[in-house]
């Protein structure tokens, strides 16, 4: 049987422009593909279950949701997560316990970080300006896993 996945998807713009270094753990070349790497962080995925108690907002206070699950963007493609609003440097919290599963900066979505929950489920970070968790690291629900930025094209 194909495994189930969830993924929920966190993109975070920030209201002001980034002049911060960027701490770039994988970087993509020619022979591993952004699509390889992001396919290989889905694949190891564990049975366990890493979640503790309710999932939670990746940012402190009301959040204002740019753009919405489904929209059509530019090019006709689809966005397939949920982009919110938050000023540059924000603390971006895991929604739930895990382990730290891919750290990389691409074209597209720019600083990245994605968290596996355990059994299929998954939260990706993007257009993040600093990140202050390592790949394979374990993390807790609430903890401060990246800042608000804005890179990446998307």
């Amino acid at each position: 049987m194909t495994p189930r996945f969830i993924v929920i998807f966190v993109a975070l713009l920030a209201t002001a422009g980034c002049s911060h270094a960027i701490r770039v753990v994988t970087t993509p070349d020619a022979k591993e593909s952004e699509q390889h790497l992001i396919a290989r962080a889905f694949s190891g995925s564990s049975n366990d279950d890493y979640t503790r108690g309710k999932f939670s907002n990746p940012l402190a206070g009301t959040l204002t949701v740019t753009s919405p699950y489904g929209v059509k963007r530019a090019g006709n493609r689809k966005n397939e997560g949920v982009d919110l609003r938050a000023t540059l440097r924000t603390k971006v919290r895991a929604i739930n316990s895990g382990k730290v599963v891919l750290v990389a900066r691409f074209p597209q979505e720019g600083l990245m970080t994605i968290i596996d929950h355990g059994r299929g489920i998954f939260s990706i970070y993007m257009h993040l300006s600093d990140v202050s968790v390592k790949q394979n690291e374990m993390v807790k629900s609430g903890q401060t896993v990246a800042y608000s930025g804005d890179t990446g094209e998307g």
